[in-house]
C-alpha cells in the first residue's frame, strides 16, 4: 500500500537535505500508514504527517523539516 505525504513548506523551514534520513522517514510513514514515526498517536489525527506539531509550532521531531540555515537560504 502507499501513502501519500503532503509536503508543507513553512516560511524558514526546508526539507532536510540528507537524503538518507528522508528516504528512511517516509520508510517509517509507510510502515505506519501516514502516522509521524516520533509521536504518539492522536485520536483526531494531529499526528499524521505533516503533524500538528511542525503545522502549528514549527516542531519536525521526526526530522523530515528543518529550520534552514544562512548557508541554505
Amino acid at each position: 500500500m502507499s501513502v501519500e505525504i503532503k509536503i508543507v513548506r513553512k516560511p524558514g523551514f526546508q526539507i532536510n537535505p540528507k537524503d538518507d534520513v528522508v528516504n528512511e522517514i517516509f520508510r517509517q510513514l509507510e510502515h505506519k500508514d501516514g502516522h509521524c514515526p516520533t509521536i504518539v498517536p492522536d485520536r483526531n489525527g494531529h499526528d499524521y504527517c505533516p503533524c500538528h506539531a511542525y503545522l502549528s509550532d514549527g516542531n519536525c521531531y521526526c526530522g523530515l523539516y528543518v529550520r534552514k540555515s544562512d548557508k541554505n537560504e
